[in-house]
């Protein structure tokens, strides 16, 4: 999974193969995030390449990450990953955006393993001896990576901290909600700890099948919201409190397979916590839904009717809510961003904001992939788990199958009695 399209405020990040830019859709606004240099050794992980796949491009975005300081809007903090686990942090100010076309990162950082998810989150100011000026407390970069394994990173000094891991499994997504880190993985959960003393894990959110491909959170009426898409065709919204299952969903059927539905790789919550957009897997279909609550006091959310479908002309990749009425998505060139108008009963397509970042990317001739979802030689996806069986079924796992540790067995025998009979003759010819 990839993250390549962030928002806040008025400005946005986005991730375009081997180049990142801040641009805004109310402006003619681009910046470039050059590329970082190389970091050093001891930053925490390995900086040889010689193990990577030859066939993946090193310097390739894996996600990127915008804040806005808080009691600063001037500032701007943003972060971009690659594929040779290079972490990048650039401070940059909207006052200068005219002035400033091109961006130096000011710290880098060396990873141990590629990080494909993150989030600006505030340390709180009895854990940090330091202010970097977000409020209260410290502001730090959290990421979530291949390994399993979340870090906060410090956005003005080389210091990185290990907050948790998930056993032998990569995290597909990482959010912070409050006191709360919320960590998705391969294996069908998403965990809830304390942030930022994540070694406390209030518990899990269980429920999906397969694979979390995503998730967005959101705070409403004094109720925390955590929406979730998965591998099993699925998305899901939950009630972060309680851990409770709120509402399910299931992704409507591909056009060209009816017997095989949509795999969702994207929700997204609107600002007011109203609708939610889904994106799916090599499918140029967005849609839109609902979100209604009930008519008891308790007014629990839940997913409502379909709002709006609409076809793109190349696949999408990502998709956000810039406010309340404007929706951003990320698709394959030679569109790359679109900006639409939505409310409830309509959707418009807004020509003119993002023409420039698009003219940008076209001049530059940058290529994106059809997904977001790593796939093998043979197209698998690689977040899922093709080969393992769990419970009474590993019973039937071909590796446990009596007929074959009967044939290993005699396989085995046959070799010995070789050995035996190599050896007799052996020492008949030496007499």
């Amino acid at each position: 999974m990839k993250q390549l399209l962030s928002t806040c405020g008025d400005y946005h990040i986005v991730g375009l193969d081997q180049t990142a830019f801040i641009f805004s859709t109310t402006s003619n606004t681009v910046c470039e995030l050059l590329l970082p240099p190389p970091a050093d050794k001891e930053q925490g992980g390995d900086n040889n390449n010689n193990k990577q796949n030859k066939a993946e491009d090193l310097n390739e975005i894996q996600a990127v990450e915008l804040h806005q300081t808080t009691g600063n809007p001037d500032e701007y903090w943003c972060a971009v990953s690659r594929g040779d686990k290079r972490l990048a942090i650039y401070q940059w100010k909207s006052s200068e955006a005219a002035k400033v076309d091109k961006l130096e990162s000011t710290l880098v950082y060396q990873a141990s393993k590629r990080a494909v998810h993150m989030c600006f989150a505030t340390l709180p100011s009895s854990t940090t001896s330091k202010s970097s000026g977000d409020g209260e407390g410290t502001l730090c970069l959290v990421t979530g990576d291949l390994a399993g394994d979340a870090y906060a990173y410090s956005l003005t000094t080389k210091k990185s901290k290990l907050l948790l891991g998930h056993t032998a499994s990569m995290l597909t997504g990482v959010a912070v909600l409050g006191n709360r880190i919320l960590s998705a993985d391969r294996d069908e959960k998403v965990r809830v700890s304390r942030f930022p003393q994540s070694y406390l894990i209030e518990g899990y959110l269980l429920g999906h099948t397969q694979y979390i491909t995503s998730l967005d959170t959101l705070e409403k009426n004094g109720l925390q919201l955590v929406a979730t898409s998965s591998g099993d065709s699925t998305i899901r919204l939950w009630n972060l409190e309680t851990l409770e299952q709120l509402s399910e969903m299931e992704c409507p059927k591909d056009e060209k397979d009816d017997d095989s539905p949509l795999i969702p790789i994207k929700i997204a919550l609107h600002p007011k916590g109203t609708m939610a957009a889904v994106i799916y897997d090599q499918s140029d279909r967005f849609d839109v839904y609902s979100i209604e609550e009930s008519s008891d006091a308790a007014k629990t959310p839940s997913f409502g009717e379909l709002l709006h479908t609409t076809k793109c002309a190349t696949p999408l990749l990502s998709v956000i809510f810039k406010d309340a009425d404007t929706l951003l998505t990320l698709q394959k060139e030679p569109n790359y961003l679109i900006a639409f108008e939505v409310n409830d009963s309509s959707l418009t397509l807004l020509e003119d904001a993002t023409s420039t970042i698009c003219q940008k990317a076209s001049e530059m001739s940058i290529k994106l992939p059809d997904t977001i979802l790593e796939r093998d030689n043979w197209g698998n996806i690689k977040l899922k788990k093709l080969n393992e069986t769990r419970g009474p079924a590993s019973d039937d796992a071909p590796w446990n199958r009596f007929e074959r540790v009967g044939i290993a067995k005699e396989r085995q025998k046959r070799h010995k009695k070789r050995k035996v009979e190599k050896k007799i003759a052996e020492k008949k010819e030496q007499q």
